[in-house]
């Protein structure tokens, strides 16, 4: 009883998982667009709306944040339900396959991009 009951925790976990991961996708379709809108209207001189792009990239990563989070509670959960159910073999297996959930360094590696590109802007007005 109680393995079908986990099992079907399983599989009540991984659709939001699954979802979770197409919505970190998306924002990061949606970010890069931002930020290359963002970088052309700069470099047109039209800094007023470049920072309004700049400052929904900054909302959207944050909200890409949380949903980094999400994910990788439902994946750890996932894991859990899985360690209740399946063999220590299957789990070895299961566990390999896990990915990095380290640092997230998307917004390190904007704002090192964003720093570069404003001091360029100021630097040739």
């Amino acid at each position: 009883m109680a393995d079908h009951i986990t099992e079907t925790l399983i599989r009540n976990l991984l659709p939001a998982h699954k979802k979770a991961l197409e919505q970190l996708q998306a924002l990061d379709t949606y970010i890069a667009v931002l930020n290359k809108r963002m970088v052309g209207n700069y470099l047109d001189g039209n800094y007023g709306y470049g920072h309004h792009l700049n400052k929904r990239s900054s909302f959207a990563m944050r909200i890409r944040h949380d949903f980094k989070r999400y994910e990788e509670k439902k994946w750890r959960q996932v894991l859990e339900a899985a360690r209740q159910v399946y063999d220590e073999d299957s789990m070895a297996e299961l566990e390999s396959r896990q990915r990095n959930h380290g640092r997230d360094t998307t917004v390190d590696q904007t704002a090192s991009q964003l720093s570069f590109l404003f001091s360029e802007c100021y630097r040739y007005n």
